[in-house]
């Protein structure tokens, strides 16, 4: 039979046959501890710009005598997000383990910014090319030698920058490699499902993640 979980006592009995009469043991305890972990994530809710990522933390703790290795993985994830967890198997042979879980809402690992810094990706590819904006600025170093030209470089500074433009926006859809920005995921409400496994009992837990695209 099986063993609720907690303790219980365990008496052998004999009973009379030929010349041997009843015998009856003392009680030994039995002490049936889980074989279960938890999982606990740092935060449950968020809230990104579409293309952005965020980092938080899962937590397994063993209990009992779980010494197992753990696989963490996402279900239900929206249109072009990622769920990278760092690592994604770990073991808890010697105690709690702290995950780092990053929730991504592009189709490229961390292209966009951090939840905390509300930039564009328009701002991070310039940020990304401080070269380009230098050029972007050179044709106005004409304006500051001479006042009496300042209408007519200002003239031709609008028409360079417009070429610049032109290769600005080159650069800006360059980066996946097709031609193209990577997409992100649209704006809405999504429930992501963190799920924890241990490949050898089939023992799964799992927490939700509500998350607000906008």
């Amino acid at each position: 039979s099986t063993l609720a979980i907690g303790t219980h006592n365990i008496v052998a009995t004999y009973s009379a046959g030929g010349v041997y009469s009843t015998s009856r043991s003392g009680p030994v305890a039995e002490v049936i501890q889980p074989f279960d972990f938890t999982l606990n994530l740092s935060s449950t809710s968020l809230v990104l710009p579409s293309g952005d990522y965020h980092s938080l933390t899962a937590t397994l703790s063993p209990v009992g005598g779980f010494r197992d290795a753990v696989v963490l993985s996402c279900s239900s994830l929206p249109a072009n997000a990622q769920c990278v967890f760092q690592p994604s198997l770990t073991s808890l042979a010697t105690g709690p383990q702290t995950v780092t879980l990053i929730v991504n809402t592009s189709q490229i690992f961390e292209f966009g910014n951090q939840a905390s810094t509300h930039n564009s990706l328009q701002n991070k590819r310039f940020k990304d090319h401080p070269i380009l904006l230098a050029f972007l600025l050179l044709p106005l170093l004409p304006l500051y030698k001479s006042r009496r030209k300042s209408l007519y470089y200002l003239s031709k500074s609008f028409a360079l920058l417009i070429a610049i433009g032109g290769v600005a926006a080159l650069f800006g859809i360059q980066g996946c490699g097709s031609g193209k920005l990577p997409l992100a995921t649209p704006p809405g409400s999504y429930t992501i499902t963190v799920v924890a496994v241990d490949p050898s009992t089939s023992l799964t837990h799992s927490a939700d993640i509500h998350l607000v695209v906008h």
